[in-house]
């Protein structure tokens, strides 16, 4: 299996730059803070530019684990974080081409809320399945 520990990101302007992904593994989105790329048929991996935007990252979706629409998370390292692939659109697309929240929805991001995690969504990958959709 190819090592995805081999591809290298960095800070750039707006976005992280690639440097180097001497793997196959298709790079299926990219931040601020990270790069994301498809391992397998349910597993990406998020590489981050700075190993404390993986650390804080990680923290954030372990705490919001029990929330269904919340990646489930595989394995936080130094500069990765390795979670479940969800097939769909990323929040800002989706509300970018009209999409409507769903009250599942609103119930699931009030219950990280009460934990007092500021979760930014488009930040960490997610990805709606279609019955977070009206």
């Amino acid at each position: 299996m190819e090592d995805f520990k081999s591809i290298c990101v960095t800070e750039g302007i707006k976005k992280v730059d690639v440097i180097k992904n001497p793997t196959s593994f298709p790079l299926i989105g990219k931040g601020a803070q990270g790069a994301v790329f498809k391992i397998s048929s349910d597993k990406c991996v998020k590489i981050c530019a700075k190993p404390e935007f993986a650390a804080k990252e990680g923290n954030v979706l372990k705490i919001a684990q029990e929330s269904p629409t919340i990646p489930r998370l595989y394995e936080v390292g130094h500069n990765y974080i390795i979670m479940e692939y969800l097939e769909g659109p990323t929040l800002f697309q989706y509300l970018e081409s009209g999409g409507i929240l769903s009250e599942k929805f609103d119930e699931a991001n009030s219950f990280c809320f009460r934990r007092n995690e500021a979760i930014k969504l488009y930040q960490i990958g997610c990805r709606f399945a279609p019955h977070y959709c009206n």
